[in-house]
């Protein structure tokens, strides 16, 4: 059976031990699901695109977290707290 969460993504997030890099891009990926009408994720999928081994992705198979209205906003406040961190010029171009 697949768990269904209605914790905002961001609880699940702040409360993952991943690198700050890794959180912004399943962010981003999220995001970019989130734009093309999708609002329920499933993390055993996303974290298998974001190249991790079966196995590890295997353990979220049964979790499907649901984007809200404020998904961009917090994954624009993640965005500016990366840059921060990771000591990014604000004039530099990001790709």
């Amino acid at each position: 059976m697949v768990k269904k969460t209605t914790e905002h993504v961001s609880y699940h997030m702040e409360n993952t031990d991943i690198e700050l890099e890794v959180k912004v891009a399943m962010a981003h990926t999220m995001l970019a699901l989130f734009n093309l009408g999708y609002t329920e994720i499933h993390l055993g999928g996303l974290i298998r695109i974001m190249g991790m081994s079966d196995a590890e992705a295997a353990k979220f198979d049964n979790s499907i977290v649901t984007l809200d209205s404020n998904f961009k906003k917090y994954v624009d406040d993640l965005s500016q707290q990366a840059l921060v961190q990771l000591g990014i010029p604000d004039d530099a171009t990001v790709h």
